[in-house]
């Protein structure tokens, strides 16, 4: 009797399992769907922790890239800047000392005379009236890179469309001061000339170019170089600059304003130190001659007469520094 109920029960059993198979596979699938829910929620929360502390930490420590870590000269370009960028915060007692013209002991001789740290004072002379273009840019008669740059060292000329490193703009300006300018200075300049002398000079070349310098228009040494070597005062060797101040057939009052400077070294009244803080290029944005020289119009031998009183110089330091630029952030 009892072995009959016992049979009659499991054959029941088998027929209610076979009935009711789907609904107990469902239930058995949605425990397994809910423990992995579980189980991925889980790792998720994990992986955020251990994710979030990583990315705060490298966020904080990324390196600040400087044109020091360029290597390639095409590919590395260097970043430019605009006046509307963050000023540069300076104290106000703020100096330059003269060892940031890197080796101080490296000299240059020229005539005799050893001119130590010339060629770190010209570059920052040099990146002052020039300005830094990292690409090529037209320049009214030759098109032009870098700090001025119309020809690589290479001798190949500067195209539309080409790009340059402040590293290798720089390396084209000593190459070119040391292959066309200092051994035309050597040859043709017979007297010993003061730092900021020679520095100025340099300048002066460096724009006309050494032919210009030495047989201007086939007639002959410039006025600048005839200055020098008659022994002239300072000041007029420094009016004779702007003998130089024509562009595409007409007087151009960039290069007038660039003789102001190179003047103004020539003559002490400014210093490559005072340089470093100015805004590169910026004296050409003022308008007109007048802040620059005692007339519009040249004097009756042809040539200006600049203005170099106290409170000139001092005008245009003050309107010229750099607050958002300066050139020791170009070079």
């Amino acid at each position: 009797m009892n072995k009959s109920y016992i049979f009659y029960g499991v054959c029941a059993l088998i027929v209610l399992i076979c009935i009711c198979q789907d609904d107990i596979l469902i239930l058995f699938q949605n425990a397994k769907l809910n423990e992995g829910k579980l189980k991925n929620a889980a790792i998720a929360q994990v992986d955020t922790v251990t994710t979030a502390v990583p990315f705060i930490a490298e966020t904080e420590s990324l390196p600040v890239t400087t044109q020091k870590d360029t290597v390639n000269p095409v590919q590395n370009v260097p970043q430019t800047f605009s006046d509307a960028e963050t000023p540069v915060k300076k104290s106000v007692q703020e100096t330059v000392n003269p060892e940031h013209f890197s080796d101080r002991l490296q000299t240059v001789t020229l005539n005799g005379k050893s001119y130590p740290g010339l060629e770190e004072e010209l570059l920052a002379c040099i990146a002052y009236v020039e300005n830094f273009s990292d690409t090529a840019y037209f320049c009214g008669a030759k098109w032009t890179i870098g700090y001025g740059t119309t020809a690589y060292p290479d001798g190949s000329s500067v195209s539309p469309g080409q790009r340059i490193t402040r590293k290798h703009a720089l390396e084209c300006v000593r190459r070119h001061l040391r292959r066309y300018v200092f051994p035309v200075i050597e040859t043709s300049v017979e007297k010993q000339l003061s730092q900021n002398e020679m520095i100025a000079t340099c300048l002066f070349v460096y724009n006309i170019g050494g032919g210009n310098f030495t047989n201007r228009k086939g007639m002959g040494p410039c006025a600048f170089l005839n200055a020098l070597n008659n022994n002239e005062s300072a000041e007029e060797c420094a009016r004779k600059m702007t003998e130089c101040r024509y562009a595409a057939g007409g007087v151009a009052e960039g290069l007038l304003k660039r003789r102001w400077v190179e003047g103004a070294i020539f003559c002490g009244y400014l210093t490559p130190s005072e340089i470093l803080l100015l805004n590169p290029a910026g004296f050409y944005n003022v308008r007109g001659l007048n802040e620059y020289y005692t007339g519009c119009r040249p004097d009756r031998d042809g040539l200006y007469s600049f203005r170099y009183d106290q409170d000139t110089v001092e005008n245009f330091l003050d309107r010229n520094r750099g607050n958002y630029k300066r050139v020791k952030d170009i070079i």
